[in-house]
């Protein structure tokens, strides 16, 4: 392979890895031209709004406001990144919340970076989901990799119509 094959090679990959980063926002690009229509096409990137994302990630100044003013029961995610089980069960977690739109509220708290709440709810093992009333209450919680299945068992009581 030649050295500028190489290096277009990385430089792709390099491209590819940072458009896959952000997908909490999904961007579009559009093309504008300058007045005299002649002028070389710029791009801007726009973000899509991320109000609309299913499955919502807290921090310490946001998790008590948001859990306290839910009126659907809530389910935490209590992750972290370099968790294997705590990956896998994100798609998971994300179906759940598809299923359950409009009655059931499911977040995710990185436990790095949300040191206030890992204290607060005595997070030693992960993952661990906590399942809270409407208003912020434990209703129960549970340690371990779940299937959908499992997830869908975890909150069925508090789904109920």
């Amino acid at each position: 392979m030649s050295r500028k094959t190489a290096i277009g090679l990385s430089f792709l990959l390099l491209f590819a890895s940072i458009c896959s980063q952000s997908s909490a926002a999904q961007a579009s690009i559009t093309a504008q031209t300058a007045p005299d229509g002649k002028s070389p096409v710029t791009a801007q990137i726009i973000e899509s709004d991320e109000s609309q994302e299913l499955v919502k990630h807290l921090d310490d100044t946001n998790f008590e406001k948001t859990v306290k003013d839910s009126k659907l029961p809530v389910v935490v995610d209590f992750y972290a990144t370099w968790c294997e089980p705590c990956k896998r069960m994100s798609p998971r977690l994300e179906e759940l919340a598809k299923e359950y739109e409009g009655k059931l509220l499911v977040v995710k708290v990185d436990i790095d970076r949300c040191p206030k709440m890992k204290s607060k709810y005595s997070i030693t093992r992960l993952p661990t989901l906590y399942l809270l009333k409407p208003g912020g209450a434990t209703q129960k919680f549970t340690v371990g990799e779940r299937s959908l299945d499992g997830l869908r068992e975890f909150v069925k009581d508090a789904v109920k119509q």
